[in-house]
């Protein structure tokens, strides 16, 4: 069944994909209204009670129509049967591509069990003290409207959606302001990722100078979290702020980027605060992320190299829970290295420190590889062999005086293998792996006082497989 809705929905997709195209509708030179949707998904765990079809077709105002019901989704999702409406457009008007305006809005209506179909009129008007205008049985091929709807009135706005920007792209500035809302209640089956009850403020620019060589970067979003009042949740001030820049001096000279981050969450709780409904903490902390890139591209002694250096650094500080900040540093170094002859080497260090809980967790991660690659048969034959030291030591506490865990290990892993082209797109693989893994860590039940080693083995492994690229 998995295989088959695997397949069945890459077709779906693949179809749907060259059926419902972004129409474009002119109304000035400069004014052009981008689309009207109206977008229908559904998702069940069995066959709907009738049988529903994909229709495509254009509305008045010469937007898309989409709706869709599909047995094939229920059989591959084993959830709720779930109807959800979509209701939205986009507007863009820009000049000479130096200014640009764009505004999106949606509205949303989202059912969470449709298995007994709709509510009849009366009994919504019922248990919900609303007024219908219209039969929900009358739209039943639209959305099924029943107890798990929401919402049921959207005259309060709870499902809207929008998004207001403004782009200027002058004197080698790229400038993107914006405003953005999503409802608490907004709900897109299309776009399930989709963060809602949140709104705020968005700024990003790109400064070019130096003939391309400079750039500099800034970023900042001021956004409410849980901004309805309804919810029963205080809502949060995000605000973040990224800054940083790249420099591309040239053939034969390093480039160098750097990035700061700074993230700040706040609800305005000073302590812990009892709400009607629920207990909700106090929250206020902050997380600054930096990070340093260095790649060099050099010739030495008469072979390619690539070198990248890079150091990246978090750190978490919580005014009210101490116990969950984490500071973390990570430093790596790659040299890559061509030949004249069709072998390329590839050397890396990484390490890497954690520490949280108050200085209760300690992890420390030490790691070195190198590997070499050599290619024959005009490269239909690529053959590989690698070694790789990996150690990590650390502990974990819950005070001072208990130890937990206690990480002390050391891991050596050799492999070889190659891969043949029989035919384009067509690779036999074989890859062969000795791994030694030998564990001096512990851990330690503080209830039963026993204290259990951890394991230490040794994994041979072959593998001989096919592949096929598209």
């Amino acid at each position: 069944t998995s295989v088959f809705c695997f397949v069945a929905g890459i077709a779906s997709l693949f179809r749907n994909f060259l059926r419902h195209r972004i129409l474009w509708l002119s109304l000035l030179p400069f004014l052009r209204l981008r689309r009207v949707v109206v977008f229908r998904s559904f998702r069940n765990h069995r066959r709907p009670p009738r049988r529903r079809v994909v229709l495509l077709g254009e509305a008045a105002d010469g937007g898309i129509v989409f709706r869709r019901r599909s047995w094939l989704r229920s059989l591959c999702q084993p959830f709720l049967a779930g109807d959800n409406l979509v209701l939205g457009a986009d507007l863009m008007f820009g000049l000479n591509r130096k200014i640009e305006f764009r505004g999106e809005v949606a509205i949303s209506a989202f059912t969470l069990d449709i298995t007994n179909g709709p509510l009849t009129r009366g009994q919504i008007e019922d248990q919900f003290d609303v007024e219908l205008p219209f039969d929900p049985a009358d739209i039943d091929n639209f959305i099924i409207l029943n107890a798990s709807t929401t919402p049921l009135d959207p005259r309060d706005l709870t499902s809207l959606a929008y998004d207001l920007s403004m782009r200027l792209n002058f004197l080698n500035n790229n400038l993107l302001v914006g405003w953005k809302s999503i409802g608490s209640q907004y709900v897109s089956l299309g776009n399930s990722f989709l963060r809602n009850n949140i709104r705020g403020l968005y700024l990003q620019d790109r400064i070019r100078l130096h003939q391309n060589k400079l750039y500099l970067n800034f970023g900042l979003e001021v956004y409410q979290d849980n901004f309805d009042p309804d919810n029963g949740v205080p809502s949060t001030n995000l605000t973040t702020l990224n800054a940083g820049f790249s420099i591309y001096p040239g053939a034969g000279w390093p480039s160098l980027t750097l990035n700061l981050r700074n993230h700040e969450r706040d609800n305005g709780i000073d302590s812990l605060f009892v709400g009607p409904d629920l207990l909700t903490r106090g929250e206020n902390n902050s997380t600054t992320n930096w990070s340093v890139m260095l790649n060099h591209d050099t010739r030495f002694m008469g072979l390619a190299h690539t070198i990248s250096v890079s150091y990246i650094r978090s750190d978490r500080n919580d005014k009210f829970l101490p116990s969950t900040e984490t500071s973390s540093n990570v430093q790596v170094v790659t040299v890559r290295t061509l030949y004249r002859i069709p072998l390329t080497t590839i050397i890396n260090f990484a390490r890497n420190e954690n520490n949280f809980g108050e200085g209760l967790n300690e992890f420390e991660f030490n790691m070195f590889g190198a590997k070499a690659e050599y290619a024959l048969m005009n490269r239909r034959l690529n053959t590989y062999l690698g070694i790789a030291f990996t150690s990590a030591s650390g502990v974990s506490a819950i005070d001072t005086a208990i130890v937990t865990s206690r990480t002390d290990y050391k891991r050596t892993a050799f492999n070889t293998g190659a891969r043949f082209e029989i035919s384009p797109g067509h690779f036999i693989m074989v890859d062969a792996s000795l791994i030694d893994f030998s564990d001096n860590g512990s851990t330690f039940d503080a209830v039963s006082g026993i204290l259990t080693p951890n394991p230490s083995f040794t994994d041979r492994i072959v593998r001989l497989f096919y592949e096929k690229r598209f």
